[in-house]
């Protein structure tokens, strides 16, 4: 959980244990939420709404599992100029070292704003340890066209950045 604030420096002390310890199929989730906020300016967010979704860097973990969202502050632009860069050289790093990194997709988590845009569409909203009505996530249906459209946008943005990766993940936990 402690990954969010992690370096260049501290990631390459991590890929090389995970390399001396056989891994071949580690996670990469830096810059995701760089990726995403693309996603959410190409699909009309203002940057209010995009604010309102994220948490502070501290509480990413949770917000990419969907238990919440709108905690302890929100993620800047230079916040993700960094996680893009240092995506850059994890995934350089990774590949240097014959393992395949497994990539973040668009599990269907999304901003409130979305609502204003798309009123009708199905979606749910998520309940995680009592937090306030404020807090609490929102899951659009698999089973909108929506959800498809968002996550191609998502794949096109992230391999645009990073290139075309091998396996993706789309988790809601």
């Amino acid at each position: 959980y402690t990954m969010p604030f992690y370096d260049w420096e501290k990631w390459r002390q991590e890929i090389d244990w995970m390399a001396l310890h056989g891994f071949d199929l580690p996670l990469s989730y830096a810059g995701f939420e760089a990726i995403a906020t693309r996603v959410w300016k190409n699909l009309a967010l203002t940057q209010e709404e995009i604010d309102n979704f994220y948490v502070g860097p501290a509480f990413l973990p949770w917000q990419r599992m969907g238990n919440f969202i709108h905690h302890d502050g929100t993620i800047t632009a230079e916040y993700n100029l960094k996680q893009v860069s240092l995506q850059h050289n994890i995934l350089n790093a990774l590949r240097e070292l014959g393992m395949t990194p497994i990539c973040p997709a668009f599990a269907g988590f999304v901003p409130r704003g979305i609502l204003r845009l798309y009123p009708n569409i199905k979606h749910y909203n998520l309940s995680w340890n009592d937090f306030p009505d404020e807090n609490k996530a929102t899951l659009l249906s698999p089973e909108e066209d929506l959800f498809m459209k968002i996550g191609g946008i998502f794949i096109e943005e992230y391999e645009r950045e990073f290139g075309a990766q091998q396996f993706y993940i789309a988790d809601t936990f």
